[in-house]
């Protein structure tokens, strides 16, 4: 038996003994195979990535003499209506030396009142300028701006009444960025012409050719987006990634530098003009317009794609995603365009333009490092965007893309249907595809600590979907009525570097000192959007009789300690919550009336007595509250925007600027 099983034994040993050699050459033959294949994917990456973008390089001829159209597509919204903002650029073109081989062709609509020049607001009319002169060419019956018949029918009358060798469109209106669209009728209820409706428009004009450049004298329009619809259309566009100031481009040298200059070389005129008309005006803070050659827009589209595919993939990779999810909406809003911070007031109902700047979505995208997908990137972007011009206080790269900052369900839905990048919309998807219904909650909604702070505490499973904590203030009118009013939004971040330990812990201490904005000695309705580096505010009044709000920002000076750096007056969403057009500095002289709330939700507003600005007088100083009862809670702001609101905490300044806490309050 003991013979019997040594030979078994022997013959397991040697089973063994040949399986591991197969196994040892199966693992050879497989390394070897996975090694030939990493070769060739990276072969194939390689020539991949040394491709010759698709460019189409063609570009018109410049013939010095050729015979010009521009059409102008003139909505002139409550932009007319209520400060004449069309009819001053009409004014501007009247006195404009405009050669004889150049038309200038107006349609106008839109207004709920024209102010100037006897245009009609019960009907669509089209007027040439020449020599000076406005002349009536026809008469159409009323219809929406807003609508693509509208557009199609002038673009095809335009094509055939003045056939020219160069061709030139201009959108004159709001602008609310390619999720929203452009050109907003007033008479028919803020009708816009959408992204899909630009598309249907032209594709229905069936233009004998190409337009030499398509230009948006439009606020948010200067996106990738939007140049994909005109690839096909026009050789150019021209577009703002930000809002474009209340006196728009310059037309007073529009035909003459058109006339005498190649289109590259007059699209450049045109945004130097347009910066300098800007800074004349006090109005350059915010103004950014970029010259775009829509040649390269296909070429880009497909490389930005390709990022978003990579980013895509590795998005589903990585362990801890929720937490990337946060990180590019966090980022993301850092970098947006325009950022006001959430309030449930009536003053300020939208507290974002979503976009953001193409290339700093590439900087922010999830924590993963895209720096090879972004070096791509940038290389198109370069053949794309040819010239750009911003203001001092803007930071963008010359082209915007949608991102849904401020989380709108139905917007988003409307523009993955439009969405001409497909990977980017499975990025979106992604994000924003499983919206939680309840992302904040409290442990903590309020309590006291042993030395009178005031504090909250949020679950674990908030901490992927926090973006920001602030504090919202009230005062009572008085000791017998106790009913307060709203004084605003201010942030506790901005105070305190160790405030961050909040976020690790989930625990946030209040660091309220009983100071606040005040502007001619009253407190500002303050709402706030808190950066990296400095606080945003905005806060309603009037300007020489103009309802708008006051900006400001502040940031911190050397010393860590808050500093104002610059004020601006601008609303930047008007009535009807659209990005306005109305943006400048305030100035010695200006007269001043700061509202603040009549009620708790500030649902209605009190008017204060106005002042007149002085030479030292332009921006806010932070003060001490004045003696009297207040109350304040936190306000947490989820990635989507939503916001969360803890139990209220109230204190006492007393005559000598003494805070009492909570008990001490109610005593």
């Amino acid at each position: 038996m003991k013979k019997k099983n040594g030979k078994s034994d022997e013959k397991i040993a040697a089973f063994r003994e040949r399986m591991k050699t197969l196994i040892g050459k199966a693992r050879r033959v497989r390394h070897m195979i996975l090694a030939a294949l990493i070769v060739i994917v990276g072969v194939v990456f390689l020539l991949w990535y040394h491709l010759p973008m698709e460019i189409d390089e063609t570009k018109p001829e410049f013939t010095p003499g050729a015979s010009c159209s521009v059409f102008i597509y003139l909505c002139g919204s409550n932009l007319e209506t209520k400060q004449g903002l069309a009819g001053k650029n009409i004014q501007e073109l009247l006195s404009a030396e405009i050669p004889g081989n150049v038309n200038v062709v107006l349609e106008t609509g839109g207004a709920g009142k024209w102010r100037s020049y006897g245009i009609s607001n019960k009907k669509l009319q089209r007027y040439l300028v020449k020599d000076g002169e406005l002349s009536l060419l026809e008469e159409l019956p009323d219809a929406s701006m807003g609508a693509p018949e509208t557009l199609t029918d002038f673009l095809r009358w335009g094509a055939e009444r003045y056939p020219a060798e160069r061709s030139f469109f201009i959108f004159w209106d709001h602008g609310g960025s390619a999720a929203e669209g452009v050109c907003y009728d007033e008479l028919h209820e803020n009708d816009a012409l959408s992204r899909s409706e630009l598309m249907q428009a032209f594709a229905d004009a069936h233009l004998p050719k190409k337009l030499d450049m398509v230009i948006f004298d439009a606020c948010f329009m200067g996106s990738i987006e939007t140049a994909s619809i005109f690839k096909d259309y026009a050789y150019y566009m021209v577009g703002s990634q930000n809002v474009v100031p209340a006196g728009g481009l310059d037309y007073t040298f529009f035909a003459k530098a058109l006339s005498e200059n190649s289109d590259e070389a007059f699209g450049r005129l045109l945004l130097d003009g347009f910066l300098e008309k800007c800074r004349k005006k006090k109005q350059d803070g915010e103004a950014q317009l970029s010259l775009l050659f829509l040649g390269a827009v296909e070429a880009l589209g497909t490389r930005f794609d390709d990022a978003c595919f990579e980013l895509h993939l590795r998005q589903k990779a990585v362990d801890d995603y929720i937490a990337s999810r946060q990180l590019v909406r966090k980022e993301n809003v850092e970098n947006s365009l325009i950022s006001r911070s959430a309030s449930d007031t009536a003053v300020m109902k939208k507290t974002h333009v979503n976009v953001v700047d193409l290339t700093n979505f590439l900087h922010s995208s999830f924590g993963i490092d895209l720096t090879f997908q972004k070096n791509r990137v940038e290389e198109a972007k370069k053949k794309v965007v040819l010239y750009e011009v911003h203001g001092d206080e803007v930071e963008n790269q010359g082209l915007s893309l949608y991102f849904p900052i401020q989380y709108e369900r139905e917007q988003l839905e409307s523009y993955l249907e439009i969405c001409p990048l497909l990977h980017y919309k499975e990025v979106l998807e992604t994000i924003y595809g499983n919206v939680p219904t309840k992302t904040i909650e409290f442990s903590d909604s309020g309590s006291y600590t042993a030395d009178g702070a005031f504090r909250i505490s949020l679950t674990e499973e908030s901490r992927e979907w926090l973006a920001s904590v602030d504090c919202r203030l009230w005062r009572d009118q008085g000791k017998k009525t106790s009913v307060y009013i709203l004084l605003g939004d201010n942030t506790l971040s901005f105070y305190e570097d160790g405030f961050q330990k909040g976020y690790e812990e989930l625990t946030f201490l209040s660091d309220f000192r009983g100071e606040w904005c005040f502007f001619g000695g009253t407190p500002l309705l303050t709402a706030v959007a808190t950066k990296e580096k400095s606080v945003c505010y905005t806060a309603p009044v009037a300007v020489n009789g103009e309802d708008t709000e006051y900006s400001f920002r502040m940031v911190r000076n050397k010393e860590g300690t808050p500093k104002f750096r610059y004020g601006i007056v601008g609303a930047a969403f008007d009535e009807y919550g659209l990005p306005s057009r109305f943006f400048s500095r305030l100035g010695k002289g200006d007269e001043v009336v700061v509202y603040t709330a009549a009620n708790e939700k500030a649902q209605n507003l009190r008017v204060n007595a106005p002042f007149t600005v002085g030479k030292d007088q332009q921006m806010p100083e932070i003060s001490k509250l004045p003696e009297g009862r207040y109350r304040y809670q936190f306000v947490v702001t989820d990635i989507y925007g939503a916001s969360f609101l803890s139990d209220y905490a109230y204190f006492e300044i007393t005559e000598n600027g003494k805070i009492l806490g909570n008990a001490e309050a109610n005593s």
